[in-house]
């Protein structure tokens, strides 16, 4: 039936299947997890640059529309926001 020895052995590794059929998927898949892990932080170590950036560069409101802003929410008095203007405008 068999030649050799070597023919055996051969033959014998061609018919032998895994005990379970997913034992090869596992460490392939949890390399797959790590990947993901780490391509989701980099994507939101980038998302929140962004955001601290655009915070940092937002211009600063001008006073008068803060003081306007202010008189229409009804913080300031008529006489304030006129008072205000005045000193603004030196």
């Amino acid at each position: 039936m068999f030649n050799n020895l070597a023919q055996f052995r051969y033959d014998r590794q061609l018919t032998q299947m895994p005990e379970r059929s997913t034992d090869y998927l596992m460490p392939n898949m949890l390399f797959h997890l790590i990947v993901l892990v780490i391509f989701i932080g980099i994507l939101y170590v980038i998302y929140k640059l962004v955001v601290r950036h655009q915070n940092l560069t937002h211009v600063s409101r001008d006073p008068l529309d803060i003081a306007k802003e202010r008189y229409a929410k009804g913080e300031i008095t008529k006489d304030e926001l006129s008072d205000i203007k005045k000193e603004l405008k030196v």
